[in-house]
């Protein structure tokens, strides 16, 4: 029996299934694999397409991990690329009411995940004993 396909848009964030899936399926992988491997899998186990498959491994990787709400996932995928006004335009037409102090927080809550990752990243280098990072 097939799996039914999980109909996700490309904004909605992932769903506690679609996050086991993406779990479940990193795990299974024992050394790295191209993105194009995982997110075929990903659809075999019901992930709508394979381009909402490769969203949902990118957005894993990212800092901060898979966003929980549509406002994480728009601003996850366009902030670095857009500037205020179209960003601002672009979450107006897919989350209507969102407040500009929701936007404000969702982007303080992923530049801190960035900024933490970016600490771990200098830890790591250090104890590797590459030395001070550049």
């Amino acid at each position: 029996m097939m799996p039914t396909p999980l109909r996700r848009g490309s904004y909605d964030p992932a769903t506690r299934i679609e996050r086991e899936l993406v779990q479940r399926v990193l795990a299974d992988f024992s050394s790295p694999a191209p993105l194009s491997a995982i997110a075929a899998e990903l659809v075999a186990m019901g992930i709508s397409t394979v381009e909402r498959a490769a969203l949902l491994v990118q957005m894993n990787f990212a800092a901060g991990g898979l966003p929980e709400t549509k406002l994480g996932m728009l601003i996850a995928q366009h902030a670095s690329e857009m500037d205020t006004a179209s960003l601002v335009a672009l979450i107006d037409r897919h989350v209507p009411g969102a407040t500009i102090e929701q936007v404000r927080s969702e982007l303080v809550r992923q530049a801190e995940a960035a900024k933490a990752e970016a600490r771990g990243l200098d830890e790591w280098v250090r104890l590797q004993g590459y030395g001070p990072p550049h």
